[in-house]
């Protein structure tokens, strides 16, 4: 009987088999490279035609871009910000400026004085601008004068004896690169500055008119003022005699006197801002350099020009020791006449401007000094109100009419024009880092780099409407009217200030 060993081989397996546990493995690895993970950039080596990344699109063409090559025109170091070159006195020169752009900020406080009131009389000139008396001679207001002497005269706007003066602040801002070209934006503010003539008597209570005739010896004087007024109305005041003329003249008008107090006002604000352009020096010289600037500036003028007076319209005769009523003469009834006149110019000036910007010095100490001139739009504003611009005592006669009501002879008038008016500006600075120095303010750090300076600033406008030159004095039942005489007007800053520089 044959046995069949390859069974028992069979059945052996199965049964091993059947007993076993099963068990898992990891697949064998596979030598290629797997894609980047998602969002990553491949790498491209630009000498390889075929992409660097399993499974990215070919490369580019080898070699670099036009125009891109390693070297000279691509550097891991940075070159100049200036490369130019020149031609001066037959030689070619090759200027390389390294360097930054620096900016600055300059914060200023100022101290402002303005243009003073032109010359121009408080009335209308070509009336009578005083009285002149002799013994015995009455006027309109019932006095009489012992000597021949001028009283109740005409003022000037120029008489105001205080100047125009305010405070105010400064600022520059900007950049400047290393060839000196840069870009300058600035601005100023001068709080309104005025002044004042007083003569006579402040604060007398107008409404007490029992008071006033009780104290007329002490309140009244014939030395406040006078308002010359053409009126048409009679009669008409004889003048004298004036070369070239040989003979009298009449005039439809007189001088209304004020004899309580004569107040004169005048103030001045303005503001402004602009931006220049400089170019790089066209001349240099060690430390010296000059450069044009071109620019926009902007500049707004208010002005304003008060005259505020009061008479008692009191009949008396002046003592000539006191200049003074005479108390032993004061007759009539006290009526008040107040005169009132506001002139309010309002002026924008706006344009393009030009000039020279000369620099002396370095880091440590500069001096520079700029002049600038221009043209610019103006558009003013020119405004009158007021009430009781009147010769209430016109008439020469012994029953003194009353004074016209403030609602009579109350007026008002605006006018609207455009121009052209030049512009003209010189001023110099100079400025240190001296602020290291000074103690206290040497340990804040907001000043440990900063620079002190210190400038000047003279600035004129020509053609300009001011207030006490645009009004035509006629007396009541006429009216004042507005004029278009023009003027130059000027201001002068001192500024104290702290720049810094980045």
């Amino acid at each position: 009987m044959r046995t069949w060993h390859w069974l028992a081989s069979l059945l052996g397996g199965a049964v091993w088999t059947a007993s076993a546990t099963l068990a898992s493995a990891q697949v064998p690895l596979d030598a290629g490279r797997y894609g980047d993970p998602a969002g990553t950039v491949p790498y491209v080596d630009p000498a390889s035609p075929a992409a660097a990344a399993y499974g990215m699109p070919p490369a580019p063409a080898p070699g670099w871009p036009d125009g891109a090559m390693a070297w000279p025109n691509v550097s891991p170091y940075g070159g100049p910000l200036v490369d130019r070159n020149s031609y001066q006195n037959g030689l070619w020169f090759n200027e390389q400026t390294f360097g930054r752009r620096k900016y600055f900020v300059l914060l200023s406080g100022t101290l402002n004085e303005f243009a003073d009131p032109d010359d121009t009389m408080v009335g209308n000139p070509a009336a009578p601008h005083q009285f002149d008396f002799s013994t015995g001679v009455g006027t309109g207001q019932g006095t009489t004068q012992s000597r021949l002497q001028p009283i109740f005269e005409a003022k000037d706007w120029s008489d105001i004896p205080e100047h125009l003066t305010s405070g105010g602040f400064m600022g520059m801002m900007g950049f400047f690169n290393p060839d000196d070209s840069g870009v300058m934006f600035h601005g100023f503010w001068a709080e309104e500055g005025t002044a004042k003539l007083q003569l006579g008597l402040s604060g007398v209570d107008l409404n007490n008119p029992v008071d006033l005739a009780r104290r007329a010896e002490d309140l009244l004087s014939a030395f406040t003022g006078g308002l010359p007024l053409l009126d048409g109305q009679l009669p008409n005041t004889l003048l004298p005699p004036f070369p070239p003329n040989q003979v009298d003249v009449e005039v439809p008008g007189g001088a209304q006197p004020y004899d309580i107090y004569y107040h004169l006002t005048y103030s001045a604000q303005a503001y402004g801002a602009g931006i220049a352009y400089y170019n790089d020096p066209f001349w240099k010289s060690g430390s010296l350099k000059l450069r044009p600037l071109i620019g926009l500036r902007y500049i707004q003028l208010r002005e304003n020009a008060v005259f505020d007076a009061a008479d008692s319209g009191l009949s008396y005769t002046i003592d000539p020791l006191t200049d003074r009523p005479d108390p032993a003469t004061i007759t009539g009834t006290v009526d008040i006449l107040q005169s009132y006149l506001r002139s309010n110019n309002k002026g924008h000036f706006g344009g393009p401007e030009i000039g020279l910007r000369l620099d002396l010095g370095g880091d440590k100490f500069l001096v520079w000094l700029q002049t600038k001139a221009g043209l610019l739009a103006y558009h003013s504003t020119r405004e009158i109100e007021g009430f009781g611009i009147v010769r209430a005592r016109q008439l020469q006669t012994t029953v003194l009419p009353a004074a016209p009501a403030p609602a009579t002879t109350r007026f008002h008038q605006q006018e609207t024009t455009t121009s052209a008016s030049p512009l003209f500006e010189q001023s110099i600075f100079a400025k240190a880092p001296i602020l290291a120095y000074v103690p206290i303010v040497k340990e804040m750090r907001v000043f440990e780099k900063a620079q002190f300076q210190v400038g000047y600033t003279f600035t004129v406008l020509g053609g300009v409407y001011r207030p006490g030159n645009t009004v035509e004095w006629y007396g009541f039942p006429q009216f004042p009217q507005i004029t278009d005489d023009k003027s130059t007007w000027y201001m002068t800053s001192l500024s104290l200030g702290v720049e810094w520089e980045y």
